[in-house]
């Protein structure tokens, strides 16, 4: 049988470049699915289909996630991740449900130690938590319970719905505040998602705020 050799030179090219090209999994992978995806930085187990991972350590099950997508960084450690089309870019936390983002954008720094469980949440953060659905929460340590809330202060909550913690060390609580002002420590929403209203405001400065003065409102019992 004749080889053509320019044909068998070309051929043979051609396969060393496809195998330059493709990065195998790490031997320390496990990869179930049927286009599920990993980089060669080991020690990831994915299940399911579409995802795509990077970090070391970790944990991705589902469809249609971006995990660690900086090919520059490979340092994310012990993240899990469930559900589908999550984009996480976190190490040491926890992501679980649909079209949720941990991740810092346009920054080095990536979110640490935080936890995503519900439906088009976002954290870039260090250390936040959200339960629920389109809450945000950019403040360090900041934690939003429930839907649509907004945590910008670090050490801030909310806990309910349309809220908005901006100040630091803050507690929001009820539905739909009216914004903060400095100072602001406590508050209790009774607005809604086309007219905000705080119905109670405590201050850093010990002040007491009532929206509507009440004549039953009790100061307390005081002894000789």
């Amino acid at each position: 049988m004749k080889i053509n050799k320019p044909f068998a030179v070309v051929s043979a090219v051609a396969l060393l470049l496809a195998l330059v090209a493709w990065s195998p999994p790490s031997s320390e992978d496990i990869v179930v699915g049927s286009t599920a995806l990993t980089s060669p930085n080991g020690a990831i187990i994915v299940v399911g289909s579409g995802s795509s991972g990077k970090s070391r350590g970790s944990v991705i099950v589902g469809s249609n996630h971006l995990v660690s997508d900086d090919p520059d960084r490979s340092d994310r450690l012990g993240t899990i991740i469930s559900g589908t089309a999550n984009t996480v870019d976190a190490t040491a936390s926890l992501v679980s449900g649909t079209n949720n983002v941990a991740k810092r954008p346009g920054t080095t720094v990536d979110v640490k130690s935080s936890g995503i469980i519900g439906t088009d949440n976002n954290i870039s953060n260090a250390h936040g938590y959200i339960m629920g659905g389109f809450n945000n929460v950019s403040g360090d340590y900041g934690v939003a319970l429930g839907v649509s809330n907004t945590v910008t202060g670090a050490y801030g909550s909310a806990l309910g719905s349309g809220l908005s913690a901006t100040q630091n060390n803050s507690v929001a609580v009820g539905v739909w505040n009216a914004p903060m002002v400095s100072g602001d420590l406590f508050v209790v929403g009774n607005g809604s998602s086309t007219t905000q209203s705080t119905a109670f405001r405590v201050t850093k400065a010990g002040d007491v705020m009532v929206t509507k003065a009440q004549g039953d409102i009790s100061m307390g019992a005081y002894g000789n």
